[in-house]
């Protein structure tokens, strides 16, 4: 038996030497008493044995035992292999006998076969001899460097991040200024490893390699951002790295950014602020140029650098982002208050540059944030006439998108037109998927009659004042409906309004009133945020709020109101205009509207202890604090408690849910304002209503219910029908629970004509049911595109509506010059 496995073990270790003449193997160092010896050097030595030459390593003390290193045929190949292997493990071998081990030596004879001008310091490098490294034999071998790639062994031990091994070269004086051939110091290899290896070598850092650029010009620094290694990149600052420094064609920054690592950016920012304004020396680019996420262009932007900074060829962030597709950080820029209608290289707009990417949703995104569609550049080229030529398959779809939003065909005598741009042209392209939603047809015959009305400033001064020379200016007051983030439509038709009148919202209306989103809208023109910021605004709502799944976190949403509007901050803080938001208290039953107010309410002025008995609340129920004692974001929070989607904010809920269109509360806490200062002898502060503007969130397109009869089911068909129909029914009472359109618009317009004052309503169609909590830009883009197509189709409504505005302003100061000269007499 033990013959057989002699013979068995024999023919094994032939096949190995076949097919891997390199393979380790325990040999008898007796077998090679009667073969020839070619040379011996210490306890290595290389025999011939038959065709093959055969290098051993003996053991020290046990002079039988030994392994075979490799086994070739050819004797020049044989030689040099074994000078290369003695000189290189002898001193390995000298330091420990630890060494010789099967594993180990196998290790170190592949490791110096594939490296083999590395030194034996190299290799106990590479495979962690640490006692090895103190030896005489190899520590003269410390700072040696690999003929080829320059790397030293310090090099080695960074790369592959061996802390421990680190600290021992370091202590056996390994150079940290060594470069390998491509000019890199430890300190770059350690940029990607961890913060202790660079602590390590910092302790030996005296002529401030840290600082050191490589074959590319770049520091460890620029490594550091480019392998996302933020411990490391600050860490790296802490122990002198200058990120000013770099004689590549970029900053460290740069490298952050184009990465996209949001910590290495703060940190770089932290540190030095002015890496902000750092441009690169190739393209001339800022930061915010090189950011490929929209996350890096909120940050960018929220530590201050410049939305609208320049390269060397006068282009913004958004032509770079438009170039290259990415509509994500457009929309984010567009958000931050960058230029929609910024001129880059040879005078070519946004919009320019969005239609030569044949991206319908590029060029939406551009059009909806307020772009000149009929902008030329410096050749007189209009954008549609760039549409209108495309070659791609998206050309009609391109022409659709700036003719529905007032886009002009090309002058006469421009070349090069086709049908869809000339000045006699007829095609106005087709859209690429549902059609923009038709123009309204007119609503009441009051309206147009009061449009007819109001053709002219003067005709309808002289029909404001007929009345009566001495009463009030009239008051203009706005109401905004809820719709979670359909809050963006608000804020484009106010940006309409905003722009036909010449002056900010915040001037032209004396009284807010909003639910939900309307109501955080209302908030914030109050607190005299412009509406290009209360965009942004929403936009980053939707970044930061609505993550993950519903309900979303209640915390993040209060954090986010309490950044906006102050933790301390009351409503009483900033008294006019007038402002009203909604709320519902469902901690009884029936539920009750809550109004919250930056004014004491009509009822508690009315109810003063000079005029009335205080009121007892028999129920019981906590009072709600008074507008001096609510904070407004708390405010802001309640009115958008909306069910399902946010925790109840203590026992309110979303104003929504009673009054999702505020506009008839709105009538009423006039009325009631009005009559509670005639009741305490103040008929001079009374004001009547001069002006409605009502504003939606949108209409939904109708679909078709197949059934919604709630019944006891007879069979399994029967229950299949039941579920569709309690379905819904379900939906039916969320919608009238929740309306905002419809009748609820009708009984508005019907108030303010028995009452011969102009009302507006503006609330777009939409070409899908947009849910309250959408987060997708293009989504987002396309809501916002049939709201510009829609204020496109009422145009001539906006411009009325802005001359009625302009026009009460102008009784204001009527009325001003009045009471001065009746002061003065």
């Amino acid at each position: 038996m033990d013959f057989l496995k002699r013979v068995y073990g024999a023919a094994q270790n032939a096949v190995q030497s076949f097919t891997n003449p390199y393979k380790i193997q325990e040999v008898n160092s007796k077998n090679y008493d009667n073969s020839s010896l070619v040379c011996k050097e210490d306890l290595f030595a290389l025999y011939k044995m038959g065709k093959t030459y055969d290098a051993i390593v003996r053991f020290p003390e046990q002079t039988d035992k030994a392994f075979s290193l490799f086994r070739l045929e050819k004797e020049m190949d044989a030689l040099s292999q074994f000078t290369n292997l003695q000189e290189k493990l002898n001193p390995l071998v000298m330091s420990s006998h630890s060494v010789l081990q099967k594993d180990q030596l196998q290790e170190l004879i592949d490791c110096l076969r594939e490296n083999p001008t590395w030194s034996c310091a190299h290799l106990a490098t590479q495979l962690g001899l640490k006692n090895s490294l103190r030896h005489p034999s190899v520590l003269c071998f410390i700072n040696s460097a690999d003929p080829k790639t320059g790397l030293a062994p310090i090099h080695l031990a960074v790369k592959s991040n061996m802390t421990d091994l680190v600290k021992e070269l370091v202590v056996c004086q390994a150079q940290t200024s060594l470069i390998d051939a491509l000019g890199n110091t430890a300190y770059h290899y350690a940029a990607v490893t961890n913060r202790d290896i660079i602590r390590i070598l910092a302790t030996r850092d005296i002529a401030k390699v840290v600082n050191t650029c490589n074959g590319e010009g770049e520091t460890p620094l620029h490594i550091a951002a480019l392998h996302n290694k933020d411990e490391c990149l600050d860490e790296l600052l802490i122990h002198g790295a200058d990120p000013m420094l770099t004689n590549s064609y970029r900053f460290p920054i740069h490298c952050a950014t184009k990465n996209s690592n949001i910590k290495c950016i703060e940190i770089l920012v932290k540190r030095c602020p002015n890496q902000l304004t750092m441009q690169d020396t190739k393209y001339g680019g800022a930061p915010i140029h090189w950011a490929k996420t929209k996350e890096t262009v909120a940050l960018l932007a929220d530590l201050g650098c410049d939305t609208n900074a320049r390269n060397f060829s006068g282009d913004t962030p958004l032509h770079i982002m438009i170039q290259r597709k990415r509509v994500e950080c457009i929309v984010e820029l567009l958000s931050r208050g960058a230029d929609a209608n910024a001129i880059g290289y040879q005078g070519n707009t946004l919009l320019h540059l969005a239609l030569l990417t044949e991206d319908v949703d590029v060029v939406r995104s551009i059009i909806v944030f307020g772009c000149d569609v009929n902008a030329a550049n410096s050749f007189g080229v209009m954008p549609r006439h760039i549409a209108a030529n495309s070659s791609s398959k998206s050309r009609d779809a391109l022409v659709y998108c700036l003719h529905m939003v007032g886009a002009l065909r090309c002058r006469e005598g421009m070349q090069g037109c086709s049908d869809g741009c000339k000045s006699d042209g007829k095609n106005d392209g087709k859209p690429d998927g549902k059609p923009a939603p038709p123009p309204d047809e007119p609503v009441m015959l009051h309206e147009e009659m009061l449009r007819d009305a109001l053709e002219g400033t003067a005709s309808f001064n002289a029909w404001h004042t007929s009345i009566d020379l001495k009463q009030k200016a009239g008051l203009r007051v706005l109401s905004l409906d809820g719709g979670g983030i359909r809050g963006l439509v608000l804020i484009q038709i106010l940006l309409a309004i905003e722009q036909a009148a010449g002056k900010p919202i915040r001037e032209m209306f004396d009284w807010f009133a909003g639910t939900s989103t309307g109501g955080i809208l209302a908030l914030a023109i109050l607190h005299g945020k412009t509406l290009r910021y209360t965009m942004g605004l929403y936009f980053r709502l939707k970044s930061q709020v609505f993550v993950g799944g519903r309900p979303y976190n209640s915390e993040k949403f209060e954090s986010f109101l309490k950044q906006e509007f102050g933790e301390n901050t009351k409503m009483t803080d900033v008294t006019e205009p007038k402002v009203m938001v909604t709320g519902v208290l469902a901690d009884r039953h029936p539920a009750e509207l809550h109004l919250f107010r930056n004014y004491v309410s009509p009822r508690k002025a009315a109810q003063s202890p000079s005029t009335s008995k205080p009121t007892v609340d028999t129920n019981n129920f906590e009072p709600v604090k008074g507008p001096h004692e609510q904070p407004v974001w708390r405010a802001a929070r309640c009115t958008g408690a909306a069910p399902t989607y946010f925790r109840a904010m203590g026992r309110f809920l979303d104003g929504g849910l009673i009054a999702n269109n505020p506009t008839l509360d709105l009538l009423t806490e006039i009325w009631e304002y009005n009559m509670a200062l005639k009741f305490l002898n103040q008929e001079s502060k009374m004001r009547p209503l001069g002006l409605v503007v009502s504003l939606g969130t949108g209409r939904i397109p109708v679909t078709p219910v197949s059934n919604c009869d709630v019944f006891r089911p007879g069979g399994p068909i029967d229950l299949v029908k039941l579920g569709f129909g309690a379905q819904a029914l379900t939906n039916l009472l969320i919608d009238q629970a929740t309306q905002a359109e419809g009748r609820v618009v009708d009984r508005c317009r019907a108030w303010c004509a028995m009452v011969n004052i102009p009302f507006f309503r503006f609330s777009p169609q939409l070409s899908d049911d947009i849910s309250l909590d959408a987060t997708e830009d293009t989504i987002l883009c396309r809501m916002l595109w049939d709201t510009q197509v829609y204020l496109y189709q009422n145009r001539e409504k906006i411009n009325h509506l802005a001359r009625v505005l302009t026009s009460l302003d102008g009784g204001r100061k009527n009325e001003g010059i009045m009471e001065w000269k009746q002061a003065v007499c």
